[in-house]
Protein backbone atom coordinates (compact mmCIF):
# COMPACT_ATOMS: atom_id res chain seq x y z
CA UNK A 1 0.00 0.00 0.00
CA UNK A 2 1.44 3.62 -0.99
CA UNK A 3 2.35 5.94 2.04
CA UNK A 4 -0.88 8.36 0.94
CA UNK A 5 -2.98 5.35 1.12
CA UNK A 6 -1.88 4.51 4.45
CA UNK A 7 -2.21 8.33 5.31
CA UNK A 8 -5.77 8.35 4.11
CA UNK A 9 -7.18 5.15 5.92
CA UNK A 10 -5.34 6.22 9.07
CA UNK A 11 -5.78 10.53 9.07
CA UNK A 12 -7.01 10.47 12.53
CA UNK A 13 -3.57 9.92 13.65
CA UNK A 14 -3.22 14.08 12.16
CA UNK A 15 -5.28 14.82 15.89
CA UNK A 16 -2.21 12.64 18.00
CA UNK A 17 0.26 14.76 16.77
CA UNK A 18 -1.77 17.86 16.93
CA UNK A 19 -2.45 17.10 20.48
CA UNK A 20 1.06 15.99 21.29
CA UNK A 21 2.43 19.40 19.76
CA UNK A 22 -0.25 21.46 22.27
CA UNK A 23 0.44 19.26 25.51
CA UNK A 24 4.21 20.50 24.63
CA UNK A 25 3.33 23.97 23.75
CA UNK A 26 1.37 23.69 26.88
CA UNK A 27 3.78 21.96 29.23
CA UNK A 28 4.80 25.23 31.40
CA UNK A 29 1.03 25.61 32.48
CA UNK A 30 0.92 22.25 34.49
CA UNK A 31 4.60 20.85 34.40
CA UNK A 32 4.43 20.45 38.42
CA UNK A 33 0.73 19.43 38.51
CA UNK A 34 -0.50 15.08 38.39
CA UNK A 35 -0.75 15.68 34.36
CA UNK A 36 3.11 16.22 34.02
CA UNK A 37 3.61 12.88 32.08
CA UNK A 38 0.97 13.54 30.00
CA UNK A 39 3.00 14.46 26.81
CA UNK A 40 4.64 11.27 27.28
CA UNK A 41 1.65 9.16 27.06
CA UNK A 42 -0.13 11.35 24.17
CA UNK A 43 3.19 10.93 21.88
CA UNK A 44 3.09 7.22 23.18
CA UNK A 45 -0.08 7.14 21.71
CA UNK A 46 1.54 8.58 18.31
CA UNK A 47 3.76 6.39 18.07
CA UNK A 48 2.16 3.11 18.99
CA UNK A 49 -0.35 3.96 16.32
CA UNK A 50 1.85 4.83 13.73
CA UNK A 51 4.15 1.45 14.48
CA UNK A 52 0.25 -0.25 14.20
CA UNK A 53 -0.12 1.05 10.85
CA UNK A 54 3.12 -0.08 9.97
CA UNK A 55 3.14 -3.63 10.80
CA UNK A 56 -0.67 -3.91 9.47
CA UNK A 57 -0.26 -2.03 5.88
CA UNK A 58 3.60 -2.84 5.15
CA UNK A 59 4.37 -6.31 4.56
CA UNK A 60 7.95 -6.33 5.09
CA UNK A 61 7.96 -4.07 8.05
CA UNK A 62 7.08 -6.13 11.01
CA UNK A 63 8.83 -6.58 15.19
CA UNK A 64 8.99 -10.22 15.12
CA UNK A 65 11.08 -12.62 12.69
CA UNK A 66 8.65 -15.34 13.63
CA UNK A 67 6.58 -15.80 10.77
CA UNK A 68 2.85 -16.20 12.57
CA UNK A 69 3.79 -12.71 14.62
CA UNK A 70 5.04 -11.10 11.50
CA UNK A 71 1.63 -9.39 10.83
CA UNK A 72 -0.11 -9.00 14.16
CA UNK A 73 -0.16 -5.67 16.19
CA UNK A 74 -1.82 -7.02 19.07
CA UNK A 75 1.28 -7.13 21.56
CA UNK A 76 1.82 -3.90 21.65
CA UNK A 77 -1.73 -2.45 22.07
CA UNK A 78 -2.13 -4.95 24.88
CA UNK A 79 0.81 -2.79 26.35
CA UNK A 80 -0.35 0.28 25.48
CA UNK A 81 -3.17 -0.29 27.61
CA UNK A 82 -1.48 -1.45 30.20
CA UNK A 83 0.98 1.85 30.28
CA UNK A 84 -2.06 4.10 29.68
CA UNK A 85 -4.77 2.89 32.09
CA UNK A 86 -2.75 2.27 34.76
CA UNK A 87 -1.35 5.97 34.40
CA UNK A 88 -4.75 7.36 34.30
CA UNK A 89 -5.98 5.78 37.31
CA UNK A 90 -2.33 7.62 38.92
CA UNK A 91 -3.97 10.90 37.72
CA UNK A 92 -7.34 10.58 39.26
CA UNK A 93 -5.98 8.61 42.69
CA UNK A 94 -4.22 12.18 42.93
CA UNK A 95 -6.72 14.67 41.54
CA UNK A 96 -9.68 12.89 43.67
CA UNK A 97 -10.36 14.64 47.27
CA UNK A 98 -12.68 12.68 48.55
CA UNK A 99 -10.90 9.27 50.34
CA UNK A 100 -13.44 6.60 49.75
CA UNK A 101 -13.11 7.51 46.00
CA UNK A 102 -9.14 7.45 46.14
CA UNK A 103 -9.61 3.89 47.62
CA UNK A 104 -11.59 2.69 45.22
CA UNK A 105 -9.83 3.67 42.47
CA UNK A 106 -6.56 2.04 44.34
CA UNK A 107 -8.31 -1.28 44.65
CA UNK A 108 -9.37 -1.28 41.18
CA UNK A 109 -6.18 -0.67 39.54
CA UNK A 110 -5.27 -3.91 41.59
CA UNK A 111 -7.89 -5.29 40.08
CA UNK A 112 -7.15 -4.32 36.76
CA UNK A 113 -3.49 -5.26 37.07
CA UNK A 114 -4.22 -8.77 38.58
CA UNK A 115 -7.20 -9.13 35.38
CA UNK A 116 -4.43 -8.36 32.74
CA UNK A 117 -2.51 -10.98 34.31
CA UNK A 118 -4.38 -13.38 34.49
CA UNK A 119 -5.87 -12.21 30.74
CA UNK A 120 -2.29 -12.70 29.62
CA UNK A 121 -1.74 -16.22 31.01
CA UNK A 122 -5.10 -17.58 29.83
CA UNK A 123 -4.72 -16.29 25.98
CA UNK A 124 -1.56 -15.60 24.19
CA UNK A 125 -0.60 -11.80 24.00
CA UNK A 126 0.77 -11.94 20.99
CA UNK A 127 -2.74 -13.42 19.09
CA UNK A 128 -5.15 -11.94 20.56
CA UNK A 129 -6.31 -8.69 22.94
CA UNK A 130 -6.51 -8.64 26.17
CA UNK A 131 -10.41 -7.77 26.27
CA UNK A 132 -11.18 -8.22 29.72
CA UNK A 133 -8.75 -6.50 31.08
CA UNK A 134 -9.16 -4.08 28.92
CA UNK A 135 -13.02 -3.72 29.64
CA UNK A 136 -11.81 -3.69 33.37
CA UNK A 137 -9.31 -0.85 32.98
CA UNK A 138 -12.45 0.87 30.86
CA UNK A 139 -15.25 0.76 33.52
CA UNK A 140 -12.66 1.84 35.94
CA UNK A 141 -11.47 5.11 33.92
CA UNK A 142 -15.29 5.61 33.46
CA UNK A 143 -15.74 5.89 37.14
CA UNK A 144 -13.07 7.82 37.87
CA UNK A 145 -13.42 10.16 35.28
CA UNK A 146 -17.48 10.53 36.01
CA UNK A 147 -16.09 10.98 39.80
CA UNK A 148 -13.67 13.99 39.07
CA UNK A 149 -16.02 15.75 37.17
CA UNK A 150 -18.34 15.48 40.21
CA UNK A 151 -15.80 17.03 42.29
CA UNK A 152 -15.57 19.71 39.45
CA UNK A 153 -19.18 21.08 39.43
CA UNK A 154 -19.22 20.86 42.79
CA UNK A 155 -16.93 22.95 43.81
CA UNK A 156 -16.62 25.72 40.28
CA UNK A 157 -19.13 26.55 37.63
CA UNK A 158 -18.82 25.31 34.07
CA UNK A 159 -16.92 28.51 33.08
CA UNK A 160 -14.17 27.98 35.56
CA UNK A 161 -14.45 24.45 34.88
CA UNK A 162 -14.30 24.82 31.11
CA UNK A 163 -10.63 26.48 31.68
CA UNK A 164 -9.36 23.22 33.45
CA UNK A 165 -7.34 20.71 30.94
CA UNK A 166 -8.51 17.75 33.33
CA UNK A 167 -12.20 18.43 32.54
CA UNK A 168 -11.61 18.42 28.84
CA UNK A 169 -9.26 15.21 29.13
CA UNK A 170 -12.25 13.69 31.65
CA UNK A 171 -14.94 14.52 29.10
CA UNK A 172 -13.10 13.02 26.44
CA UNK A 173 -11.63 9.61 27.90
CA UNK A 174 -15.75 9.29 28.94
CA UNK A 175 -16.92 9.42 25.38
CA UNK A 176 -14.45 7.59 23.84
CA UNK A 177 -14.42 4.71 26.47
CA UNK A 178 -18.31 4.68 26.87
CA UNK A 179 -18.53 3.99 23.25
CA UNK A 180 -15.29 1.98 22.60
CA UNK A 181 -16.02 -0.37 25.41
CA UNK A 182 -19.29 -1.88 24.00
CA UNK A 183 -17.41 -2.14 20.21
CA UNK A 184 -14.49 -4.35 22.74
CA UNK A 185 -17.33 -6.43 23.57
CA UNK A 186 -19.27 -7.14 20.70
CA UNK A 187 -15.85 -7.61 18.50
CA UNK A 188 -14.37 -10.19 20.34
CA UNK A 189 -17.74 -11.90 21.47
CA UNK A 190 -18.23 -12.09 17.73
CA UNK A 191 -14.70 -12.64 16.34
CA UNK A 192 -15.28 -15.53 14.11
CA UNK A 193 -18.80 -14.46 13.06
CA UNK A 194 -18.17 -10.92 12.43
CA UNK A 195 -18.67 -9.83 8.53
CA UNK A 196 -16.82 -7.13 6.50
CA UNK A 197 -19.95 -4.44 6.66
CA UNK A 198 -20.70 -4.60 10.17
CA UNK A 199 -16.42 -4.20 10.88
CA UNK A 200 -16.66 -1.55 8.66
CA UNK A 201 -19.39 -0.47 10.83
CA UNK A 202 -17.26 -0.83 14.33
CA UNK A 203 -14.13 1.03 12.67
CA UNK A 204 -16.10 4.08 11.66
CA UNK A 205 -17.66 4.04 14.99
CA UNK A 206 -14.08 3.69 16.89
CA UNK A 207 -12.54 6.41 14.48
CA UNK A 208 -15.31 8.57 15.09
CA UNK A 209 -15.04 7.90 18.60
CA UNK A 210 -10.87 8.99 18.17
CA UNK A 211 -11.66 12.37 16.79
CA UNK A 212 -14.13 13.50 19.62
CA UNK A 213 -11.54 12.48 22.16
CA UNK A 214 -8.76 14.09 20.99
CA UNK A 215 -11.56 17.06 19.72
CA UNK A 216 -11.98 17.31 23.53
CA UNK A 217 -8.09 17.29 24.28
CA UNK A 218 -7.31 20.06 22.29
CA UNK A 219 -10.25 21.97 22.73
CA UNK A 220 -8.59 21.68 26.50
CA UNK A 221 -5.35 23.06 25.84
CA UNK A 222 -6.52 26.06 23.69
CA UNK A 223 -8.37 26.68 26.50
CA UNK A 224 -6.92 25.86 29.47
CA UNK A 225 -5.18 28.15 32.82
CA UNK A 226 -2.56 27.23 34.77
CA UNK A 227 -3.53 23.63 36.30
CA UNK A 228 -1.46 22.84 39.90
CA UNK A 229 -3.20 19.57 40.93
Amino acid sequence: MEAIDILKSNFFIALYAISWVLSVLKLPMYYDSTLKYFPIIIGYTLCTEILGALIYYVPDFTLFSEVEYASYTVLIYNIYDLIFFTYFFFVYKKSIKKVNIKKMIKYGTWIFLICFIINALIINPMLLELWYAYVTGSVLLIFSSIAYLLQLFQQNGIKENSLNILFWISIGLIIFHLGYTPITIIKNLNIKTITGNEYTILRTTHISLIILMYASFIIGFTKMKRYRF
